[in-house]
């Protein structure tokens, strides 16, 4: 288990984004047996009311998913995609191999916008985008899925076979995910609150990849909104 506490994550002010990155610097050439896996940017960032941010994809097929904690975005890139972000909604990309600049642009001129971005390494050439809102209402003490990882024949779009659930949970509360396949690792990333997974205590903006564990117990200890990825063992190549 690797635990990246939220006060020790690197932090990059770019003057109206704030970026804390769990991953510092980017892992361009991670191997499949890194703790990360295929991850190679984890980034917790802060647009500020009314700016943007600018990135450019070059030559490595790349997965951008991003992911609205709270506010809006507005997306455009070179390709003529444009979407925009509210709470909770999740965006996946995949780069391919040609040249994409993007622009995140908080349109809002009083109140911060703030993203969860995470880039995985891809095998993938062709460019493809998946748009995934966020629930509306959502039921304390339960996961809800954004994107299922499923099989090659239902969802071939996603080539590290990734899954993505977020949950609020109360105070007290405990859930356990078992039956872990072996390769897959599970990264826990706390929006608030607090809660004890495998021991290990979570709190606001903390981070935990388990990996090589059947199950993991988690143990509310404060009311608790919790985004969790699973990530399938996938060859990088």
């Amino acid at each position: 288990m690797k635990y990246v506490a939220e006060q020790d994550r690197k932090f990059t002010d770019m003057g109206g984004v704030k970026i804390y990155h769990a991953i510092f610097p980017i892992q361009l050439s991670p191997t499949d047996d890194t703790t990360w896996g295929p991850v190679i940017r984890f980034d917790n960032k802060v647009l500020l009311p009314g700016r943007q941010e600018v990135q450019h994809f070059i030559g490595k097929p790349i997965q951008i998913l991003r992911i609205a904690i709270n506010g809006s975005v507005d997306y455009f890139d070179s390709w003529g995609y444009r979407t925009i972000l509210g709470e909770q909604d999740a965006l996946l990309i995949n780069s391919g191999k040609d040249i994409l600049s993007a622009v995140i642009q908080n349109n809002d001129d009083q109140a911060d916008t703030e993203l969860l971005e995470i880039w995985l390494l891809s095998n993938a050439d062709e460019k493809t985008y998946q748009f995934h809102s966020g629930p509306v209402s959502r039921e304390k003490g339960k996961f809800y899925t954004l994107i299922s990882a499923g099989d090659d024949s239902d969802n071939h779009q996603l080539q590290q076979k990734i899954a993505i659930r977020i949950g609020t949970f109360n105070t007290g509360l405990t859930e356990t995910i078992r039956d872990i396949a072996e390769g897959h690792r599970i990264i826990l990333f706390v929006f608030n609150g607090e809660v004890i997974a495998n021991g290990q205590q979570l709190k606001y903006r903390d981070t935990a990849i388990f990996s090589g564990e059947a199950s993991i117990t988690m143990e509310f200890k404060k009311d608790t909104n919790l985004f969790l990825m699973d990530l399938r063992k996938q060859t990088i190549e």
